[in-house]
């Protein structure tokens, strides 16, 4: 059976009340004229719901006297009243989870504001328990994935490191068949390092531990410094880098500059892998007054499918053949995106008219002196 408090100064509308109450079978533990005395008597009750005139006498009014109760007890309220104050309302507004009946009321209109008011309240209990559930799994994946991290990493490492060994060894110990197993032995234990420092990086991501600091970027400067380090994979390539930005006034962005950097070289060495032999990777920007600054990373490669474009930010799966030599984890765009979002940005996919790809980003747009 649900138990209520009444906490209202007219004698005659909390009898009123009381006997509508229990004649819907509800019990009334106690009635009060003041806040002050409702305090001590509904600490020693614990009822399911309170009933509040908003108009108490007293030192404090009932949305005072709500705001303590929620704080204290966390127990559902309902608010009564007999004027249609905006003022009221507003302030009442900031007590959730709580309901409000207008007096003088029905019987029907009070078993409906009832339940609404119990059935809020355990929507928000639900809800609170989901999220704790949700950051208790969180955390114990994000304590395993560094577990696993450092049982791996290790092992790797000695992996790596013996077959360097080997591969420096007295060539005419081995095989040149046997040779190319080491350099695979090597390779192999290269991919694996680079797999284990990507989920980690996600994982810290998702479990908020990764935190962005956001300042005024100049994103021009920004992509100059990004081409400089991936020259040695453009000087490797075939495929020509045409920077539109050269010459711009200056785009500048709020944003947090490592992980910008990040974002934009994944996007650049993406188009640049994913490329056909002597293909183009154009770099633009586009803004608009009052709009995020969009900026486009656009490659003549291989494309992709209309059915694979749901996946693009998916963890693990690479939109390639299985026998493709082209290497990846399946990770570098999901912790792309996860970047983006923990600056306040978007990202974005786009078929390209000449063939090929044209991944964007979005990011807010900030003045010189911000």
């Amino acid at each position: 059976m649900e138990t209520i408090y009444i906490i209202e100064d007219e004698p005659l509308v909390a009898e009123n009340l009381r006997i509508h109450l229990h004649d819907k079978g509800y019990e009334v533990v106690g009635t009060a004229a003041t806040a002050e005395a409702a305090l001590t008597a509904i600490e020693a009750s614990q009822p399911s719901l309170i009933f509040i005139d908003i108009i108490l006498a007293g030192e404090m009014d009932g949305i005072e006297a709500g705001k303590i109760i929620h704080d204290r007890f966390d127990i559902p309220i309902i608010f009564l009243t007999g004027h249609r104050n905006n003022n009221f309302f507003e302030r009442a507004k900031l007590i959730p989870p709580c309901a409000y009946l207008l007096k003088p009321f029905n019987e029907s209109e009070l078993e409906l504001t009832i339940e609404m008011a119990i059935f809020r309240y355990q929507m928000k209990k639900r809800m609170q328990l989901a999220m704790k559930v949700a950051e208790e799994a969180s955390m114990a994946k994000s304590e395993f994935i560094s577990h696993l991290n450092h049982e791996l990493r290790s092992p790797l490492q000695a992996i790596h490191g013996f077959g360097e060994l080997l591969q420096l060894s007295n060539q005419t110990l081995f095989s040149p068949e046997q040779h190319e197993y080491i350099t695979q032995i090597i390779k192999a234990s290269q991919y694996m390092e680079t797999l284990v420092d990507e989920v980690l990086d996600l994982s810290r991501i998702e479990s908020r531990t990764n935190t962005a600091n956001m300042e005024t970027i100049n994103l021009d400067e920004l992509i100059r410094e990004c081409l400089n380090l991936i020259k040695p994979q453009v000087d490797n390539s075939t495929v020509q880098v045409i920077n539109h930005m050269v010459g711009d006034q200056g785009h500048f962005v709020l944003a947090d500059n490592t992980r910008l950097k990040e974002v934009v070289i994944n996007l650049l060495t993406n188009a640049i892998k994913y490329n056909r032999p002597r293909g183009r990777v154009i770099i633009d920007c586009t803004s608009q007054p009052g709009e995020p600054l969009r900026l486009t990373v656009a490659d003549t490669g291989i494309g992709v499918s209309e059915v694979d474009r749901t996946k693009l930010f998916q963890p693990f799966v690479r939109l390639v053949s299985a026998d493709s030599n082209i290497k990846g984890t399946g990770l570098g765009l999901v912790i792309t995106k996860r970047l983006m979002e923990l600056m306040g940005g978007d990202i974005g996919y786009e078929s390209n008219p000449d063939g090929g790809s044209i991944f964007w980003i979005e990011l807010q747009p900030a003045g010189r002196n911000n």
